[in-house]
């Protein structure tokens, strides 16, 4: 299906995805996979002892696992009601975010997890 809500729709032959979807099949998880194998990171590891700066806003505990798997706290998207434009201004506000929910509460999809994995990996790589 390529769409649940608010109405099922089949998969078609011309069904245009939003590029950053494909980014993280494509690229984001091949590339935590490798660096896993690697022994470059490893999934227990917070997220600021690679990226310092993350920790601020009580995020100093948010590990790679939970960004993966969506259990950070972290909010949906980053706030698209103030005004901002560039890559290094949207992962300056992605590493100052704050957490909305306690970190391994509950599962959150968060574009901003995936935003920020792609920091750790180019910062690692």
């Amino acid at each position: 299906m390529r769409s649940l809500e608010p109405a099922r729709a089949a998969m078609t032959l011309d069904t245009i995805f939003d590029v950053a979807s494909l980014t993280k099949v494509v690229a984001t998880t091949p590339s935590v996979l490798r660096m896993l194998e690697l022994g470059q990171i490893r999934l227990n590891d917070t997220v600021a002892s690679y990226l310092p700066e993350f920790a601020q806003n009580g995020k100093q505990d948010v590990t790679i696992r939970q960004l993966l798997t969506h259990y950070s706290g972290l909010p949906g998207d980053l706030n698209l009601k103030i005004e901002w434009s560039g890559r290094d201004t949207a992962m300056q506000m992605a590493l100052a975010e704050q957490l909305i929910k306690p970190t391994g509460a509950m599962f959150l999809y968060s574009d901003i997890n995936v935003d920020t994995t792609g920091l750790l990996l180019g910062d690692v790589y």
